[in-house]
């Protein structure tokens, strides 16, 4: 990844403040992405890692933003080769040697149970390996292959609820993909062989709190977020007829059975609202201390008037999920609200209400009952002005 941004040493400091809760991401708030997600590259000003563990800030503000790429989700409806993905991203890049590899779209599906990576396809593709072999008739073959997973839900991209401490994993989850390979030297004419990789991964949330995020008009830039440890590999082996492929053959290649590629350790930044992440650390290995790539997600939550509505000291509802048309809010002081409306997470209203005051407490009647899913309270006094912000989730 090119670091071209301007050469402004910056690290995003960390510091423990008052925060009510950890986020909890479910389905109702992690929803399939339907549009492409800008990120920008701001790799070259982060020297140091975030530091873990519970009710942290992690100020970020003071970044510049400047570099762009994307993620380009797309919707995908009635694959027949992989029933039941609802959207797909392109393109991932695995390794067959160390110079070569083939680029795949992983297609995804979300339940109540979590989000997963439900199958990949790998387009076909081929390549002159002459710079290899000295032989420039030299090549190899990449068919095109759909992997659909018999069971969907094993490979987990995040697990529903997902909160502090939360863990997930993928092991051992195998992958077969035809290539043929000419090769002059070894009488080779797209001789059929096989790639068997066997993806290995480990998620786990190792804190929580509030990332504080370049400022942009009209977005609300102090987001509570959960914070999850990615560590990913897979293990290759080469097959020809059945069998593992001569010690000859993979050593001309540069590679050897069982060989362990596509290391990855990550730090990610995940909000409710947003299926992709808010913030990405990519680390050099497995101390998590050396970020070699940093990047920033341009989608950000409605500005609400309340920077942080998890940092909010002066009211409590209970109960918290909410099952039913009544809930209480507690005020930290004697309650003067006039109004009380409950918007979505986009910001549209969907009721507003008349509270009952009791000294510190505001009982509230909804005409119905809300969805499940999160929402924001907003308290109002007689004149229009608000009071206090929060949120609320609605479960059955």
């Amino acid at each position: 990844m090119k670091k071209t941004i301007t050469n402004l040493v910056l690290s995003c400091l960390s510091m423990s403040v008052f925060c009510q809760s950890p986020i909890i991401l479910t389905q109702s708030n992690f929803p399939a992405p339907t549009i492409g997600v800008p990120l920008e590259d701001v790799t070259s000003q982060v020297t140091t890692a975030p530091a873990t563990g519970s009710n942290q800030t992690w100020d970020c503000s003071t970044l510049t933003t400047g570099i762009s790429a994307s993620n380009n989700f797309v919707t995908v409806s009635n694959n027949p080769y992989i029933p039941g993905a609802q959207f797909m991203l392109a393109t991932y890049f695995k390794n067959i040697t160390p110079q070569l590899g083939f680029y795949y779209d992983q297609y995804y599906a979300i339940s109540s149970a979590g989000a997963y990576v439900v199958g990949i396809h790998v387009p076909a593709q081929a390549f002159g390996i002459g710079a290899l072999t000295g032989r420039a008739a030299d090549s190899l073959y990449v068919l095109d292959t759909f992997i659909n997973y018999s069971t969907p839900t094993v490979r987990p991209v995040m697990t529903f609820p997902a909160t502090d401490g939360s863990v997930w994993h993928t092991t051992n989850l195998r992958h077969m993909i035809n290539l043929q390979l000419t090769d002059s030297a070894y009488h080779l004419n797209r001789f059929s062989i096989q790639q068997v990789f066997y993806f290995n991964r480990v998620d786990s949330v190792a804190g929580w709190g509030t990332l504080k995020l370049p400022a942009q008009a009209g977005f609300n830039n102090n987001v509570p977020v959960l914070q999850e440890m990615l560590q990913q590999y897979y293990i290759d082996s080469f097959f020809v007829g059945g069998a593992l492929a001569p010690r000859t053959l993979t050593s001309a290649f540069g590679i050897t059975q069982g060989q362990n590629t596509g290391a990855a350790y990550r730090m990610l930044f995940y909000r409710d609202g947003e299926f992709n992440y808010q913030m990405l650390f990519n680390f050099t290995d497995n101390t998590f201390s050396t970020p070699n790539a940093v990047l920033i997600n341009d989608h950000l939550p409605f500005y609400t008037g309340i920077n942080d509505l998890h940092n909010d000291r002066s009211s409590a509802v209970y109960p918290n999920p909410i099952t039913g048309s009544h809930f209480t809010i507690r005020m930290s002081s004697q309650a003067q609200a006039s109004t009380i409306t409950i918007s979505d997470l986009s910001g549209r209203e969907i009721q507003t209400m008349t509270p009952s005051i009791y000294g510190n407490s505001l009982k509230v009647e909804m005409s119905k009952p809300l969805s499940e899913g999160m929402y924001i309270y907003t308290i109002k006094d007689a004149a229009g002005n608000t009071l206090n912000t929060g949120k609320i989730t609605a479960d059955k």
